[in-house]
């Protein structure tokens, strides 16, 4: 389907994680706070990192300090000297209202216990595990036992904490956990109170859900048969149609691209409401390049004049493609000559069954990547709202996420089967 790189090794199955030691070192008294993640040696983030998130790796997290600008520092916790577990924290200012993901006051304001509460009251306020890419995951070594990995996370949500105050934080959050994340933090929050004396609970995101494609098929061919009867046929006629445009789709690293991408994206920027510039978007794509050029892969395509319509940026991890942005020339292209959902979709999808890949993350969720088969998973929060508000009680949050769980059940109707069980309810899982 693709004119691919010339060599793409891929990642293949993601490392074998260490074995837990029978005897983990104890933990050193307190934590460490790092000024940039550069500062740590990148075989010692690495192995920290070993089988984990794109957006947890050493390139992403530098990315995120040059683009960002936030205040960075990392939260650390080491065993006689050696670092086993880290945690990102961003100072962030007032949000600047351009459809802020990471404003957490506008997600969780409407909470009874936080109705009323005066906005000027939350910040600045303090992020941790994530300022870009939806996902927060805290690095906690795979060697590490089960008693150690809560420990270490417990230290690290107080010197988290610590940090906030230091930085004269007013709030802090957590936000975009995954369950598995969300579980530990939960288990190891249970011993860290909030500063009214109530826990702190973790709530379901209102903003968006995560998706995720398993690769568990030899073909793209596969891929598709394993799709509903009516998917199967849209599928084939959205790739029928963009075949008979006389496009094709090539592969190459943002630094290879000719052309200028800021622009595409800066389109697609401004259709769904931000105010983005082509200046500022290429600068962004070139924060990417100077940091993750060797893992990015641009799926560009081209019309029969070889003109440049649009790109799908997707970054390589770990055995996974992980989807970032695209962009689009829409004066020309028309709305139903499959463009979008070929390169956004299909041909990265092909693209990895051919070169080994275990999955596909695409990102925040929407009916058009379920109805390509991608799995539907919660993302949680863990929020310290201002000093003298107060922490919403175990029935509030349960009430919030019931009816945050209700509204995504709803919103992705006819994908149940995409929306396991398991991945709603933190009492599951080893860390209960």
């Amino acid at each position: 389907m693709t004119d691919h790189l010339r060599t793409d090794p891929g990642r293949g199955p993601a490392p074998p994680a260490p074995t837990p030691s029978a005897a983990a070192p104890a933990l050193d008294p307190g934590t460490g706070v790092l000024p940039s993640v550069e500062a740590c040696d990148a075989a010692e983030w690495a192995r920290l990192g070993r089988g984990r998130s794109l957006y947890v790796s050493r390139p992403y997290l530098a990315y995120a300090e040059r683009c960002h600008q936030d205040g960075a520092a990392y939260v650390t916790c080491r065993a006689q000297g050696r670092l086993v577990a880290a945690l990102p924290a961003y100072e962030c200012a007032w949000p600047d209202g351009e459809l802020d993901a990471y404003d957490y006051q506008d997600q969780y304001g409407g909470l009874p216990a936080l109705a009323g509460v005066d906005r000027a009251l939350w910040y600045p306020g303090m992020l941790g595990g994530t300022r870009s890419g939806y996902v927060t995951d805290p690095l906690l070594d795979p060697a590490l036992d089960e008693r150690g990995r809560r420990e270490a996370t417990r230290r690290l949500l107080r010197g988290f904490r610590e940090r906030a105050a230091d930085r004269g934080a007013r709030s802090a959050a957590l936000l975009y956990l995954t369950s598995d994340a969300a579980r530990i933090v939960s288990a190891s929050s249970a011993r860290e109170e909030a500063r009214d004396g109530e826990r702190a609970p973790l709530l379901l995101s209102p903003f968006g859900v995560d998706t995720w494609l398993p690769v568990d098929f030899a073909t793209f061919e596969d891929y598709v048969r394993q799709l509903s009867s009516k998917r199967r046929h849209a599928v084939r006629r959205e790739i029928a149609a963009f075949r008979a445009q006389g496009r094709r789709v090539e592969v190459t690293r943002l630094g290879d691209c000719p052309e200028a991408l800021g622009p595409l994206l800066a389109n697609v920027q401004r259709k769904y409401g931000h105010r983005s510039t082509a200046a500022r978007m290429t600068d962004l794509l070139d924060q990417y390049a100077r940091v993750l050029d060797d893992e990015s892969r641009v799926f560009l395509c081209r019309g029969p004049d070889g003109g440049l319509l649009g790109y799908a940026l997707y970054f390589a991890w770990e055995g996974v493609l992980y989807a970032r942005n695209v962009g689009f020339d829409y004066e020309r292209l028309s709305g139903d000559d499959g463009t979008y959902f070929n390169l956004l979709f299909y041909e990265p999808i092909a693209y990895a069954v051919e070169h080994g890949y275990r999955a596909v993350h695409f990102g925040m969720g929407s009916r058009a990547k379920a109805a390509r088969g991608a799995l539907i998973r919660p993302l949680w929060s863990l929020l310290l709202p201002p000093e003298g508000a107060r922490v919403p009680s175990p029935g509030e949050a349960g009430a919030w996420n019931a009816a945050w769980r209700d509204r995504w059940a709803q919103e992705y109707r006819g994908f149940g089967a995409q929306l396991p069980d398991a991945e709603w309810d933190l009492t599951e899982g080893p860390w209960t």
